[in-house]
């Protein structure tokens, strides 16, 4: 039998103030930190499970204090029972009495937890000899579901249906993740958009992101109106038409902030907009434009079915579209007309086509009200 013997934290602080790496309308000048954690075990093997929880400085020792509170619930435990049962962990960790008082489910306490759980799926990765997102696109539709906690769920997604979803979506999930294991998984860079950047870095990052092989680059935005106009005109010079340049506005505006501030910025063909306000302002956000809620239906079908959900912001992005869809909301999901999103998903997410571009190269399907 293995034993978890303890976590091992360390403060790493990263001084990205200097150069303004990192900053954005809300956060001007961070430090990017990590109150990183290790469970130990008395492996022979040595094993152990890594993860950190991204800080920006201050703050940085009020939430490893938080993860050393953790320490507790695990320390002296079987290992293979817990990792046999994250999600039973997971209920364990969130449903502590006195720590839930101060969420609840989110903030500090919340963020430790998170780091308590990615470590343990480290340790479970390491204990299957794969890596993480093989070992979760490897589980079951049940198996993924027995992680999900539906109490606030189930009016609008219950068990069932999220099992019925993934199973629906199961259909060619061996392909895909032979694609990821060929070709990997497309992303977009940061690098060139901090806040605090003279223009001409900003383009030279762009220039450099394009010819790496991005096909998007994300620059922050918010702070000055007449600024943001000014940079993503540099930065659609920089890059073309072909590559697509999303925003991110770190939660700073108002709702009729974001609204005004985005038709503004329409004419830079932006490729959505991250954080424009609070996360917690529902309805403000359902009080936006029709158009603001575009998803990549190829992503969003590939995640689900793939299961590939070991990101927070990714499951929730998912959650989110099946509840959406659920309530009857309407949802435009643009995905190229190759895609399988068609056969697959249009009797489960009631979808029709209704327009195209890009010489029928992108469909976009809406979803009935």
């Amino acid at each position: 039998m293995t034993t978890i013997i303890g976590f091992d934290t360390f403060d790493v602080r990263f001084p990205t103030s200097q150069q303004l790496d990192g900053s954005d309308a809300m956060n001007p000048s961070p430090d990017y930190s990590a109150a990183y954690l290790v469970i130990k075990t008395d492996s022979q093997a040595g094993l152990t499970g890594h993860s950190f929880v991204f800080t920006i400085g201050r703050g940085n020792d009020i939430e490893l204090s938080a993860v050393r509170a953790l320490e507790p619930f695990l320390a002296g435990r079987d290992l293979d029972a817990v990792l046999d049962d994250l999600g039973g962990l997971s209920a364990e960790l969130i449903g502590d009495s006195p720590l839930r008082w101060l969420g609840p489910e989110r903030g500090v306490v919340h963020m430790a937890i998170g780091a308590v759980l990615n470590a343990c799926w480290d340790l479970a990765a390491k204990r299957a000899g794969q890596p993480l997102w093989e070992l979760l696109a490897g589980l079951s539709p049940t198996q993924l579901v027995d992680l999900v906690d539906f109490r606030y769920l189930a009016d609008a997604l219950t068990r069932a249906e999220a099992i019925a979803l993934l199973e629906h979506g199961a259909e060619g999930k061996a392909g895909r993740i032979d694609s990821l294991r060929r070709d990997g998984y497309p992303a977009y860079t940061t690098t060139p958009g901090w806040l605090g950047y003279t223009d001409e870095h900003m383009v030279e990052l762009c220039k450099a992101a394009k010819e790496a092989g991005f096909t998007q680059v994300k620059l922050k935005v918010g702070a000055s109106l007449t600024d943001d106009q000014r940079r993503l005109k540099l930065a659609r010079a920089a890059v073309g038409d072909d590559v697509a340049i999303a925003v991110d506005a770190n939660q700073v505006w108002d709702v009729p902030t974001a609204i005004d501030w985005m038709r503004q910025l329409a004419p830079f063909n932006p490729a959505w907009i991250e954080e424009p306000t609070s996360p917690d302002d529902i309805l403000g956000t359902a009080s936006a434009p029709p158009e603001w809620f575009v998803m990549n239906a190829d992503w969003l079908t590939d995640f689900l079915s793939s299961s590939l959900s070991s990101s927070s912001s990714s499951a929730s992005v998912a959650r989110s579209a099946a509840i959406a869809v659920a309530a009857g909301s309407r949802i435009r999901l643009t995905c190229s007309s190759s895609s399988t999103v068609a056969s697959r998903w249009k009797s489960t997410m009631k979808l029709s086509a209704s327009s195209s571009s890009g010489g029928s190269r992108l469909v976009t399907y809406v979803t009935s009200p």
